[in-house]
């Protein structure tokens, strides 16, 4: 870690990814997965943490920035230095991470540009998910990063992040888990779900306010309302809102609404 602050992140020496080219080249995917460890984990960085992370952040949007939209009121981000073509993989990742380091740190200048890179990114995959660099003839193999389909991992981490702009508000949804969902059930009366960790916290949009909500048939309280570690969380949007559920000793969860 010293190592990556004093040299790596000041240079720019990000490093190689791709294992079809043969010099050095700075590649986004590095920049950008930094940038997330960084944010996600800043007590472990140190004070220096929202510094690194735009330098991050910066290197994406300006050395690999891709202009070439710019009609259009987006930059894209280009896969890597020595293949500078943008991907929508590497576009949704760049538009992830910026809305976190928005959400770390409440700086909102780039989350304009992220929302309009997500949307961007869509016009690179088919109806029948396949992906392709768009308007270059020589990454159209499904065998490019983007056709395997990592993109809509952005998607999803980016809707968690900013669910009142990115997800839909007619219906419920799970936005986000520290565990693994081994499966979950939606019906207008409830969600249930069941997760691999007993020790989690989940992050859903529902369309209105839960009535309770039990951990293996044990109701749990609202946060506001009780000083146990275990509770649940309410942000109120114009139509629904956002719960999480912080567990520490279940794994089957029933919301009811």
């Amino acid at each position: 870690m010293p190592w990556i602050k004093k040299f790596a992140i000041p240079n720019k020496k990000y490093g190689p990814f791709f294992e079809d080219i043969s010099t050095w080249s700075n590649t986004g995917i590095n920049a950008g997965r930094l940038a997330e460890y960084i944010l996600q984990n800043p007590q472990k960085w140190g004070d220096s943490w929202q510094k690194d992370a735009r330098k991050a952040l910066d290197f994406l949007f300006i050395d690999l920035g891709n202009k070439n939209w710019k009609q259009f009121g987006v930059t894209v981000i280009n896969e890597q230095s020595e293949y500078m073509y943008q991907g929508n993989s590497h576009t949704s990742r760049a538009a992830y991470v910026e809305l976190l380091y928005s959400q770390k740190t409440g700086d909102t200048s780039k989350v304009l540009n992220s929302i309009r890179q997500l949307n961007w990114a869509t016009y690179s995959v088919d109806f029948d998910g396949r992906n392709e660099y768009p308007g270059d003839p020589f990454a159209n193999e499904i065998w490019f990063t983007d056709g395997y389909g990592d993109y809509v991992a952005h998607y999803l981490n980016s809707m968690a992040i900013l669910p009142d702009l990115l997800t839909p508000n007619d219906s419920n949804h799970l936005l986000g888990t520290t565990s693994v969902v081994r499966k979950i059930d939606y019906n207008k009366k409830y969600v249930k779900y069941e997760v691999y960790d007993k020790n989690s916290v989940e992050t859903l949009r529902l369309t209105s306010k839960p009535v309770n909500i039990t951990v293996d048939g044990k109701e749990i309280l609202l946060k506001s309302e009780s000083e146990a570690l275990e509770g649940w969380s309410w942000k109120s949007l114009k139509t629904g809102g956002v719960v999480k559920v912080d567990h520490l000793s279940g794994s089957v969860i029933l919301i009811n609404l």
